[in-house]
C-alpha cells in the first residue's frame, strides 16, 4: 500500500526526530528484516533488536507501508516480521524441509500447553525421525545428513534454533515463528497437509523443485 502525503509527511517526521544513534539502528532493523523476515526475541541475536523495533514501531512500519510491506507484531509470541503480497520474502522450501515444518508445527500444538513460562518447545532427533517415520513419505529412511541440511536451512529461516553440530543427541529448539510460517487452525488440518504428502509419489529430493511457503 502506497503511503498518501500524511503519512509521507508523519514519515519524515518521526525519522527527522529520531537521535543519530536510533537512525542507525532503524536502518539496522530495516536491513535484518528484509534479509531475515523475523525478529524473534527468544534468539539471543535478536533480543536486543526485538525491543528496540518495538520502540521504533510506528516509524518502522509507515517505512514498510511505503515498500509495499507489511510489518507485524506478536508481543504474546515476541516476535515481530515482515510480509507482502508481492513475490518477495518467501520462505523457500524443498519438500524435506517443509515436511519437517510440518512436523514441528503438529509438534508445536502438542507441547506448547506443556511446557514451563518460558514457553520453548525442543524436539529431539529421535523424535524427528518417529514423525518422520509416521507419515510414510519416504519409502527409503532419510540419514541424519539429510536431517541437519534441513535443519541447517530452518535455522537460517528462524524457524528452530540449535547450537552445536547436530548429532543422534541433539534438541532441537521449535520457535514460535514455526506459527506464522505454517498458518493452520488445528492438528486435523495439519495431518491433512501431510497425508497429502504420502499420497504423492516420491521424487528424488534433488530433483524436486522448492515448496514455498509464504509468509500468512
Amino acid at each position: 500500500m502506497a503511503l498518501g502525503t500524511n503519512e509521507l509527511e508523519e514519515f519524515s517526521k518521526n525519522y527527522s526526530e529520531l537521535r543519530d544513534k536510533d537512525k542507525e539502528i532503524f536502518s539496522r532493523l530495516i536491513n535484518k528484516l528484509l534479509s531475515k523476515t523475523f525478529i524473534v526475541c527468544s534468539l539471543k541475536e535478536d533480543y536486543n533488536d526485538y525491543y528496540d523495533c518495538l520502540r521504533l514501531f510506528q516509524t518502522i512500519d509507515l517505512y514498510f507501508n511505503f515498500i509495499d510491506y507489511d510489518l507485524f507484531k506478536d508481543e504474546m509470541l515476541k516476535i515481530i516480521y515482515i510480509k507482502t503480497s508481492k513475490d518477495r520474502n518467501r520462505v523457500h522450501l524443498n519438500k524435506l524441509d517443509t515436511i519437517l515444518c510440518l512436523i514441528f508445527r503438529l509438534t508445536y500444538f502438542k507441547k506448547i500447553k506443556e511446557v514451563d513460562l518460558t514457553n520453548e518447545v525442543y524436539i529431539s532427533i529421535s523424535e524427528i525421525f518417529d514423525e518422520l517415520n509416521k507419515t510414510q513419505i519416504y519409502a527409503t529412511p532419510k540419514t541424519l545428513s539429510e536431517i541437519e541440511r534441513s535443519l541447517l536451512c530452518l535455522r537460517r529461516n528462524k524457524i528452530v534454533d540449535f547450537n552445536s553440530k547436530i548429532s543422534s543427541e541433539s534438541e532441537i529448539k521449535i520457535l514460535p515463528t514455526v506459527q506464522v510460517v505454517i498458518n493452520v487452525a488445528n492438528m486435523d488440518d495439519l495431518n491433512s497437509q501431510i497425508k497429502g504428502y504420502a499420497n504423492d509419489s516420491e521424487g528424488e529430493e534433488s530433483n524436486e523443485d522448492p515448496d514455498e511457503n509464504q509468509i500468512d
